[in-house]
């Protein structure tokens, strides 16, 4: 999808990044206030017919880029697209000049009694060179 430019200098983005046991996350990419920072809103929707609970969303990152994380909404995704539940990343890209940004997003949750956990790698930062979305662990 092409970028949408929103007000002075923002450029917001949203990527399709985990599409697995019916749970989908969008993250809508903004640009931050510095050279090479990021914020992401992650979007999560279930179209299960049974609630994604325990949700975990955990990121890791390079040790040149800085994460700032807050708190899911909600560790239960309501079954058959009936919410939503987000949460907020910061990234800091500090060699922003050399370096793409990149995160590996690992996904964990239950439903019933099946435990999932999935791992993608997600390179698909507006101010990355290339962007692709490789998935699987």
């Amino acid at each position: 999808p092409s970028p949408k430019h929103v007000g002075k200098g923002f450029v917001v983005e949203n990527v399709q990044v985990f599409n697995q046991h019916d749970l989908t996350i969008v993250w809508k990419f903004k640009e931050g206030a510095s050279a090479g920072e990021t914020i992401v809103k992650a979007e999560v929707t279930n179209q299960g017919a049974e609630d994604a609970e325990d949700l975990q969303l955990l990121v890791s990152v390079p040790k040149y880029i800085q994460l700032q994380m807050k708190p899911l909404s909600s560790d239960v995704v309501p079954a058959q697209g009936e919410g939503m539940v987000s949460q907020l990343f910061r990234f800091r890209n500090q060699d922003i000049e050399e370096k793409d940004t990149v995160a590996k997003l690992r996904v964990l949750f239950r439903r019933n009694e099946e435990e999932f956990d999935e791992t993608v790698m997600v390179d698909c930062f507006p101010n990355s060179y290339m962007c692709s979305v490789c998935c699987s662990k």
